[in-house]
């Protein structure tokens, strides 16, 4: 958990007077303007793929959702593969961020599993666009545009794939392959775009948390029989 925020030395009303606090050069306002402008036609730019297609969508469709002239479009995003790329980039910060922020907080592996699960399923809620963009479009990138991405979608599968490990070795879960735990847990969330809606029946948290039952309880009832222990793998001839 945060620490509270420690007190410190308030200066007189003198002191707070005499120093402003320091303007902003129009060089930093001028970068601020560029990434909120290139994120807004990324968003506009995702709802389109999502509602269309990305090869369905036309630079002039980007421009016209976005608000801006055709010319302003091309000074951002010189072509619809760049968009995407920013798409991806932003998807995976938004997960990478969360992770971070689970390790930070001091959580239990359980507990940044399913945090991350929930992270996942509520990218549905928050960039809906983005997400089916993401799964859908990664090879409509350039092949140096995939290989700028993939080095963040392998970290964020070794952490998870790690987050497993570190409960296996401190008994909250019980010793399986955490690679294939990992994919099972990307597989129940990275395909809940295909059916969930956001303001449906369940939020994403809560549908975070009935995956998080199954996969950490299994869907076997206590006492069946089926409990039983299963057979050996048999070995490959």
């Amino acid at each position: 958990m945060s620490q509270p925020p420690t007190a410190t030395a308030q200066p007189d009303a003198g002191e707070r007077a005499t120093a402003p606090p320091p303007r902003r050069s129009r060089a930093d306002a001028a970068r601020d303007n560029g990434r909120e402008r290139r994120k807004l036609i990324a968003d506009r730019s995702a709802e389109l793929f999502n509602r269309d297609g990305y090869h369905q969508t036309s630079m002039a469709q980007i421009a016209a959702a976005a608000g801006v002239a055709k010319a302003t479009l091309y000074h951002y995003f010189p072509s619809k593969g760049q968009i995407l790329f920013f798409i991806h980039d932003e998807f995976m910060g938004v997960l990478l961020d969360g992770l971070q922020s689970h390790a930070d907080r001091g959580l239990t592996p359980a507990q940044r599993l399913l945090e991350t699960m929930t992270d996942i399923l509520r990218l549905n809620e928050t960039h809906p666009g983005h997400v089916r963009v993401f799964f859908e479009h990664f090879r409509e990138l350039t092949a140096e545009e995939q290989a700028a991405a993939t080095p963040k979608r392998d970290f964020m599968f070794a952490t998870v794939a790690g987050i497993i490990r570190a409960g296996i070795e401190d008994g909250t879960f019980r010793d399986v392959d955490p690679d294939l735990a990992a994919f099972e847990i990307f597989g129940m969330c990275n395909w809940a775009y295909q059916w969930f809606r956001p303001g449906g029946l369940m939020d994403a948290k809560t549908v975070a948390e009935k995956f998080w039952d199954y996969a950490a309880r299994g869907l076997l009832a206590e006492g069946s029989a089926a409990r039983r222990p299963a057979p050996a793998v048999p070995p490959t001839v």
